[in-house]
Protein backbone atom coordinates (compact mmCIF):
# COMPACT_ATOMS: atom_id res chain seq x y z
CA UNK A 1 0.00 0.00 0.00
CA UNK A 2 1.47 3.40 -0.96
CA UNK A 3 2.36 5.86 1.75
CA UNK A 4 -0.10 8.78 2.01
CA UNK A 5 1.76 12.09 2.18
CA UNK A 6 0.25 15.40 3.23
CA UNK A 7 1.43 17.62 0.37
CA UNK A 8 1.32 20.87 2.35
CA UNK A 9 3.16 19.32 5.30
CA UNK A 10 5.84 17.98 2.95
CA UNK A 11 6.26 21.36 1.25
CA UNK A 12 6.60 23.14 4.59
CA UNK A 13 9.13 20.55 5.78
CA UNK A 14 11.19 21.06 2.63
CA UNK A 15 11.02 24.86 3.02
CA UNK A 16 12.14 24.59 6.64
CA UNK A 17 15.03 22.34 5.65
CA UNK A 18 16.01 24.70 2.82
CA UNK A 19 16.07 27.65 5.18
CA UNK A 20 18.31 25.77 7.63
CA UNK A 21 20.66 24.69 4.84
CA UNK A 22 20.80 28.15 3.25
CA UNK A 23 21.55 29.73 6.63
CA UNK A 24 24.27 27.17 7.30
CA UNK A 25 25.94 26.93 3.88
CA UNK A 26 24.73 30.04 2.10
CA UNK A 27 22.23 30.00 -0.73
CA UNK A 28 24.74 29.87 -3.57
CA UNK A 29 26.82 27.06 -2.02
CA UNK A 30 23.87 24.89 -1.03
CA UNK A 31 22.52 22.24 -3.37
CA UNK A 32 19.17 20.54 -3.77
CA UNK A 33 20.89 17.38 -2.46
CA UNK A 34 21.81 19.30 0.73
CA UNK A 35 18.19 20.35 1.16
CA UNK A 36 16.98 16.79 0.55
CA UNK A 37 19.39 15.44 3.18
CA UNK A 38 18.23 18.05 5.71
CA UNK A 39 14.57 17.28 4.95
CA UNK A 40 15.16 13.54 5.21
CA UNK A 41 13.86 12.86 1.69
CA UNK A 42 15.31 11.74 -1.61
CA UNK A 43 16.59 14.42 -3.97
CA UNK A 44 13.89 13.49 -6.49
CA UNK A 45 11.22 14.23 -3.89
CA UNK A 46 12.29 17.88 -3.83
CA UNK A 47 11.66 18.06 -7.58
CA UNK A 48 8.14 16.71 -7.11
CA UNK A 49 7.36 19.89 -5.21
CA UNK A 50 9.77 22.48 -6.62
CA UNK A 51 11.04 22.90 -10.18
CA UNK A 52 14.52 24.05 -9.15
CA UNK A 53 16.46 25.84 -6.42
CA UNK A 54 15.06 29.21 -7.51
CA UNK A 55 11.43 28.09 -7.28
CA UNK A 56 12.20 26.67 -3.84
CA UNK A 57 13.63 30.04 -2.78
CA UNK A 58 10.58 31.87 -4.15
CA UNK A 59 8.30 29.53 -2.20
CA UNK A 60 10.33 30.37 0.91
CA UNK A 61 9.64 34.06 0.30
CA UNK A 62 5.91 33.51 -0.15
CA UNK A 63 5.76 31.35 2.97
CA UNK A 64 7.72 33.87 5.01
CA UNK A 65 5.68 36.90 3.92
CA UNK A 66 2.45 34.94 4.25
CA UNK A 67 3.29 34.32 7.91
CA UNK A 68 4.18 37.97 8.41
CA UNK A 69 0.93 39.01 6.75
CA UNK A 70 -1.05 36.76 9.11
CA UNK A 71 0.76 38.28 12.07
CA UNK A 72 0.34 41.87 10.85
CA UNK A 73 -3.27 41.70 9.70
CA UNK A 74 -4.77 39.26 12.16
CA UNK A 75 -5.54 41.63 15.03
CA UNK A 76 -8.60 43.48 13.76
CA UNK A 77 -9.29 47.21 13.98
CA UNK A 78 -7.68 48.88 17.02
CA UNK A 79 -10.15 50.69 19.29
CA UNK A 80 -7.73 53.40 20.47
CA UNK A 81 -4.56 55.13 19.35
CA UNK A 82 -2.74 53.40 22.21
CA UNK A 83 -3.97 50.00 20.99
CA UNK A 84 -2.78 50.87 17.48
CA UNK A 85 0.68 51.85 18.80
CA UNK A 86 0.90 48.58 20.76
CA UNK A 87 -0.16 46.67 17.67
CA UNK A 88 2.54 48.37 15.58
CA UNK A 89 5.15 47.60 18.20
CA UNK A 90 4.07 43.95 18.41
CA UNK A 91 4.04 43.37 14.67
CA UNK A 92 7.35 45.09 14.05
CA UNK A 93 9.22 42.94 16.57
CA UNK A 94 10.82 40.06 14.74
CA UNK A 95 10.48 36.63 16.31
CA UNK A 96 13.91 35.10 16.97
CA UNK A 97 13.70 32.84 13.92
CA UNK A 98 12.88 35.77 11.64
CA UNK A 99 15.91 37.80 12.69
CA UNK A 100 18.22 35.16 11.14
CA UNK A 101 16.07 35.25 8.02
CA UNK A 102 17.08 38.84 7.24
CA UNK A 103 20.60 37.80 6.18
CA UNK A 104 19.21 34.91 4.17
CA UNK A 105 16.59 37.13 2.57
CA UNK A 106 19.17 39.54 1.17
CA UNK A 107 21.56 36.78 0.13
CA UNK A 108 18.83 34.89 -1.73
CA UNK A 109 16.79 37.78 -3.06
CA UNK A 110 19.20 40.72 -3.16
CA UNK A 111 19.94 40.37 -6.86
CA UNK A 112 16.25 39.95 -7.66
CA UNK A 113 15.39 43.48 -6.56
CA UNK A 114 16.09 44.50 -10.16
CA UNK A 115 13.35 42.17 -11.44
CA UNK A 116 9.97 43.79 -12.13
CA UNK A 117 8.13 40.53 -11.35
CA UNK A 118 9.90 40.11 -8.03
CA UNK A 119 9.28 43.71 -7.07
CA UNK A 120 5.62 43.35 -7.96
CA UNK A 121 5.28 40.39 -5.58
CA UNK A 122 7.51 41.84 -2.88
CA UNK A 123 6.09 45.35 -3.14
CA UNK A 124 2.55 44.00 -3.03
CA UNK A 125 3.06 42.88 0.55
CA UNK A 126 4.09 46.36 1.63
CA UNK A 127 1.26 47.96 -0.32
CA UNK A 128 -1.21 45.73 1.55
CA UNK A 129 0.50 46.58 4.81
CA UNK A 130 0.29 50.33 4.08
CA UNK A 131 -3.37 50.02 3.06
CA UNK A 132 -4.15 48.13 6.27
CA UNK A 133 -2.46 50.73 8.45
CA UNK A 134 -4.18 53.55 6.55
CA UNK A 135 -7.49 51.79 7.24
CA UNK A 136 -6.64 51.59 10.94
CA UNK A 137 -5.78 55.30 11.04
CA UNK A 138 -8.98 56.26 9.18
CA UNK A 139 -10.96 54.13 11.64
CA UNK A 140 -9.30 55.89 14.59
CA UNK A 141 -9.95 59.32 13.07
CA UNK A 142 -13.65 58.51 12.82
Amino acid sequence: MPKIVDREEMQLGILDAAQRVYLDKGYHSATIADVADAAGVAKGTIYLYYKNKESLAEAMMHNHFGGMQDRFFGGGQPATLDAFAKSLNKTMKLPNGDARYIRLFFEVFGEKFTSDEFMKNFGGFFERLGDQYASYIAHLQD
